[in-house]
């Protein structure tokens, strides 16, 4: 997505899935992700350049300078010394003038590697080249009345397929599966259900396809079709976060802390160990008797 359509994504009214999220800690936190927006990590910068490779090919030059570290002023150092900060901090303020993101030589070398991988699969290479990419929608959920937003990476509307791009350390399927849940990834992929379904039928995109591709040497890639189960388990567990976000905004009140999560009325909560403490307690007294 070029910077001009992010600003014009950026102007939809409605609630995002990145910000919903935050009701998993508190309406404090969502409040305060409101009021101090993340500055983008080097992972994420990966992840940004990754997504326009694959999906936007044409906007890497608009959207990202490279810069050649050998001409940084002290080659001796890295980036620690205060000289070579100061000289890197300049070009990415100037880069900014032009909403561009400064990256390294080598993290294009890595973004590019990682596309053609995911490029070099026929099957998902034909499906990208037919989809929607990365096109902002909104919607109001029918449950709350909030409005609603989402950029699907890709949608394919005569498959009723959803396609979303994941970079990550191991997509091995073990690994992945790990990440899906750790992530929150099938709420995510629930809430683009949802919202496409609110603009096609109720009967459409109920399928959703995740590329996972390594940030590390070889860079392997792996696709998956994600569970009308997990999905189903996402969207529950949306609702539920909207209908929270629902009665902060009627309340006009984000206040609550964790105490949110409590059952007792004064917000303690209890607390006792957790499950897999005891799993393990009994397992090291298996292992004494024998």
């Amino acid at each position: 997505m070029s910077n001009n359509e992010q600003n014009s994504y950026n102007r939809i009214e409605g609630i995002n899935y990145s910000l919903l999220k935050e009701y998993h800690k508190s309406p404090m936190h969502f409040k305060y992700a409101i009021d101090n927006p993340r500055v983008s990590t080097e992972a994420q910068v990966l992840g940004t350049l990754v997504h326009s490779m694959i999906l936007e090919p044409h906007t890497v030059n608009d959207d990202f300078t490279i810069i050649d570290v050998s001409k940084r002023p002290d080659p001796t150092k890295d980036f620690r010394s205060i000289e070579n900060k100061i000289w890197k901090q300049e070009l990415i303020e100037e880069a900014a003038k032009y909403s561009k993101t400064v990256i390294d030589g080598e993290t294009f070398d890595t973004g590019t590697k990682m596309a053609n991988n995911v490029l070099g699969n026929p099957v998902i290479k034909a499906l990208l080249d037919k989809a929607v990419i990365e096109k902002g929608i909104s919607w109001t959920d029918p449950m709350t009345g909030l409005k609603c937003k989402g950029r699907p990476d890709a949608w394919v509307e005569d498959k009723d397929l959803i396609i979303d791009i994941k970079t990550t350390i191991s997509a091995h399927p073990s690994d992945f599966q790990r990440s899906l849940w750790n992530y929150r990834y099938h709420e995510q992929a629930a809430f683009y259900s949802m919202g496409l379904k609110a603009l096609y039928g109720a009967d459409k995109f109920n399928r959703f396809l995740f590329i996972a591709v390594e940030k590390n040497a070889p860079y392997c890639a792996a696709s998956y079709f994600l569970s009308s189960s997990a999905l189903d388990t996402g969207w529950t567990t949306c609702q539920s976060l909207l209908n929270l976000h629902k009665q902060c905004v009627d309340a006009n009140d984000w206040s609550r802390g964790y105490d949110v999560l409590a059952s007792h009325k004064s917000g303690i909560m209890d607390m006792d160990l957790p499950q897999y403490a005891y799993m393990k307690q009994e397992n090291d007294e298996l292992t004494e008797k024998y």
